[in-house]
C-alpha cells in the first residue's frame, strides 16, 4: 500500500515533518490522509477535519514479532511526513468500490483514504484533490492532483 514512485511530482509541495504521529496510530500507509487531534498530533483522518496526505508509512509490529520490522519513517522520532501545497501522484489508498473519471473531485472517507465527492452529503470545502488518472482495474493506482 503506497504511492507510485515513478508518477509522483511534489517538488513544489512543502514537506511537514516535525509533527508527532499519535501513539494510537498502529498502521499507516503512504497515501493515507492525516488530521491533527486535540493534542496536536497526527491521526488517521476521518474526513471531518482538514486533512493532509502522508508519504510515510508504519506497520503495527514495533517489536518485529512476525519478522517484519516496524517501517515508520523516522522511527526514532515518531514523526511522519505530510504534504502541504500542490502535488500530483498515484496512490492505491482510495475507495476501490467507486467509479472514477478524470477531474472528479475527491474527499477523505472515514478510513483516511480518498473517495468521490458527493454534492448531497459532502461540503465543497472538504474536497482535497481531483482525479487525473483513472485506475485501469482492481489493484491499479488512482492518479490525484492536489492544489
Amino acid at each position: 500500500m503506497s504511492i507510485k514512485a515513478e508518477s509522483r511530482y511534489f517538488a513544489n509541495a512543502h514537506r511537514v515533518s516535525d509533527i508527532k504521529l499519535s501513539d494510537d496510530v498502529t498502521t499507516l500507509n503512504a497515501g493515507q490522509w492525516l488530521s491533527l487531534d486535540s493534542e496536536g498530533e497526527w491521526v488517521i483522518s476521518d474526513g471531518t477535519e482538514k486533512s493532509y496526505l502522508t508519504i510515510s508509512s508504519k506497520n503495527s509490529d514495533k517489536d518485529n514479532v512476525d519478522g517484519v520490522p516496524d517501517d515508520l519513517n523516522g522511527a526514532l522520532s515518531g514523526k511522519v511526513v505530510a504534504l502541504i501545497g500542490p502535488y500530483r501522484l498515484e496512490t492505491d489508498q482510495y475507495d476501490d468500490q467507486e467509479t472514477y473519471t478524470v477531474n472528479s473531485a475527491l474527499v477523505v472517507d472515514g478510513n483516511g483514504v480518498v473517495t468521490l465527492y458527493d454534492d448531497v452529503t459532502d461540503d465543497v470545502d472538504d474536497i482535497v484533490a481531483y482525479v487525473w488518472k483513472v485506475p485501469s482495474g482492481s489493484g491499479d493506482y488512482l492518479g490525484i492532483i492536489h492544489e
